[in-house]
């Protein structure tokens, strides 16, 4: 495959494929928050494809949302060390699938996948 082909793969996978991602994404997610015993609420927060792909993948903003929360208040100084703490544990979920997890201020998580996981959806 052209180095071209990987760098526009992104951009040229269709919407159920990206569901597929996000849902992989989303349970990912939903681990490493409760390993960081916090309480969650789905419905707050999402799991989302950036407008700018500088950004990653795919982006979250559950450390952001879970920060108003007093537990994450009494567990973290601020939303992006939780992004921090949420960026780590997500890359133990997403090993395999990850090429990199970042916390980028002020509190969201960007996740790039590896084409490999990028070419398994299609």
């Amino acid at each position: 495959m052209s180095d071209q082909v990987k760098n526009d793969l992104p951009k040229i996978l269709t919407e159920p494929y990206r569901a597929g991602l996000s849902g992989l994404i989303w349970e990912a997610l939903q681990k490493a928050l409760a390993n960081l015993d916090l309480v969650q609420n789905p419905a707050q927060y999402s799991v989302a494809v950036p407008a700018d792909p500088a950004h990653g993948d795919y982006t979250t903003n559950a450390a952001l949302i879970l920060f108003t929360q007093p537990e994450a208040k009494e567990k973290f100084q601020s939303p992006f060390e939780l992004a921090e703490k949420l960026a780590e544990a997500l890359k133990k979920e997403l090993a395999e699938q990850a090429e990199k997890i970042e916390a980028v201020k002020p509190g969201f998580v960007n996740i790039s996948l590896k084409n490999d996981s990028l070419i398994s959806q299609l």
